[in-house]
């Protein structure tokens, strides 16, 4: 119920509770792409965009094997310009196949 929640309440315009309800969601130990696009759209809306890809990071330590979630890290990676950690990403998924 978390994630339409935060949905909902980002529609809204009530970013900060929708923050708490998509990190509640989180939480719960999901790592689904689209839970963190909304944490994306959340944080852009805050200003706080920078924190999204160390966001993810740590949900690939808890759930190393999600092909989703590690291939929407690159995507990041690669939106904020880190080019060499994106392709040591790529290369570890590349190994994981």
């Amino acid at each position: 119920l978390a994630l339409p929640l935060a949905e909902i309440l980002f529609e809204k315009g009530d970013v900060d509770a929708a923050e708490k309800e998509i990190n509640a969601y989180i939480a719960l130990g999901s790592q689904n792409k689209a839970a963190y696009e909304l944490l994306a759209k959340i944080l852009d809306k805050q200003g706080r965009s920078s924190e999204l890809v160390a966001r993810i990071a740590d949900a690939i330590k808890t759930d190393p094997d999600n092909p989703v979630l590690r291939e929407y890290y690159v995507e990041q990676l690669i939106a904020t310009g880190d080019l060499a950690r994106a392709e040591t990403e790529l290369s570890s998924i590349e190994g994981r196949a």
